[in-house]
């Protein structure tokens, strides 16, 4: 049984062709936090099942096992809502979420709340560009966190766009700081 899971979930097209930034972030959280009681999973397609996460998670971790999340551009901005959803509903709760550039899908009226949730955990970083498109529309804090001291949101601006957000050295070195961060089992 693990007693932390790192969950990795990719953005529309990344499991297309060359080696991707997210891929070689999970590479390097992998050599650092990778043990018997650690499982750092490889990167999910953003269009996953998130229940079918959820009862891996509750079939091969401990009850109080420490879940942190990773998603990038769609895995973020559709499969990070879905899973916090799935999560809350068995009970589970996420100790560290990392958001880069996630970006909600399109739909009609989605201007009414197109931020994407990032759900209740205890540790938030966002990590958004505004140089092309697909571009996020923000995210909206789990009630009382607003005003919490570690909900970081990190905006780097151009020459970083959405492809290259991935692959930004400070991204991944603030990625394995939180990581480091708080209980480690």
């Amino acid at each position: 049984m693990f007693n932390r899971i790192i969950r990795f979930t990719m953005g529309f097209t990344q499991d297309r062709g060359a080696r991707t930034g997210l891929e070689i972030l999970q590479t390097a959280v992998y050599a650092k936090f990778a043990s018997p009681t650690c499982y750092v999973d490889r990167p999910i397609r953003w269009n996953g099942n998130p229940k079918e996460e959820v009862k891996w998670i509750k079939r091969n971790c401990t009850e109080d096992a420490r879940i942190d999340t990773i998603g990038y551009s769609y895995g973020g901005g559709v499969f990070h809502p879905k899973l916090v959803k799935a999560l809350g509903r068995a009970g589970l709760k996420m100790d560290t979420v990392c958001l880069i550039d996630p970006v909600p899908r399109l739909r009609p009226f989605a201007w009414l709340g197109s931020k994407v949730k990032a759900g209740e955990c205890r540790q938030l970083l966002t990590f958004m560009q505004e140089k092309d498109y697909p571009r996020s529309s923000g995210v909206r804090l789990f009630e009382g966190m607003e005003w919490a001291k570690n909900a970081i949101r990190h905006d780097l601006g151009p020459p970083i766009g959405h492809t290259e957000i991935d692959n930004h050295s400070g991204v991944h070195t603030a990625i394995i700081d939180a990581l480091s961060e708080g209980p480690q089992p």
